[in-house]
């Protein structure tokens, strides 16, 4: 057995990065998320062959998609991509075999993300059917599926190619994550910011008003984030003296505060 630097899991599908720092995956494989160029069942852990020859340092598994960032600051992205989440330029309509789409909404195969800005990317993080991105300068860029916001560019026009998170003021986003159709980063004073569906209030803003743009999570008073997750439709932070924080839908007790009711901030 592989000794593990970092892990991700989505759905049924895990990926890791080895401490001698190849990317290996296992479970489900119905849309190429495994990218070994095929959908077949496989029981086993896989080897991922990225068309980089860059490290990769971190790896954010999807329901249907997966995306890793190499040590050249690049993506590589491969699985479903109806709505563009792989951020190659290009969508896969069922029944097309262009790009190397295979006739069923996805790219079986790893590929880079179409990005030529000046700032490398550090980290990723992937939801349903949206990706997102940090830059090393603290910048956030999105792609994909926008039909709730969910690529935080102040519009609901999907993208195949990453978007910048738009903000009012100039904000370094020091980590970020993506649930189902919304996504949330922390920034270096501790404030949390987040965008996209928020039906169940899971933008923590105290509304359930879906926002295309990122909006302050209302902490409690006295408190700053260390670092956010993000769940389907829930998101939780972990905030100064340790302590733990959820916002959203709790109908399966996810909150964790002994109730299924469910909480705007």
């Amino acid at each position: 057995m592989a000794n593990f630097n970092t892990i991700s899991s989505a759905g049924s599908t895990i990926c890791a990065i080895t401490a001698d720092y190849r990317l290996i995956c296992w479970g489900a494989n119905d849309m190429g998320q495994l990218g070994q160029g095929n959908t077949n069942l496989i029981s086993n852990m896989v080897n991922i062959t990225l068309t980089s020859t860059y490290s990769p340092v971190d790896v954010a598994v999807g329901k249907y998609h997966t995306c890793v960032v190499t040590s050249d600051g690049e993506i590589e992205c491969w699985g479903q991509n109806d709505f563009g989440q792989l951020g190659r330029d290009f969508t896969c309509a069922y029944g097309s075999y262009q790009n190397g789409c295979n006739g069923n909404f996805a790219v079986t195969s790893p590929g880079k993300v179409v990005y030529n800005g000046e700032f490398g990317f550090k980290e990723v993080s992937v939801g349903d059917f949206h990706t997102c991105g940090l830059l090393e300068n603290g910048a956030a860029m999105c792609w994909g599926s926008n039909s709730d916001g969910q690529l935080g560019d102040g519009t609901e026009l999907d993208s195949s190619t990453p978007v910048l998170v738009s903000t009012n003021e100039s904000i370094y986003f020091r980590q970020i994550d993506s649930g189902k159709a919304h996504s949330c980063a922390t920034n270096d004073s501790g404030e949390i910011f987040c965008w996209g569906r928020n039906s169940f209030g899971q933008l923590g803003d105290g509304t359930i008003q879906n926002s295309p743009n990122p909006v302050k999570v209302n902490l409690p008073i006295g408190y700053y984030a260390v670092s956010v997750t993000t769940g389907g439709e829930h998101s939780c932070a972990i905030l100064n003296g340790s302590q733990p924080a959820c916002w959203g839908r709790n109908s399966q007790g996810q909150l964790g505060d002994g109730t299924l009711l469910g909480k705007l901030e």
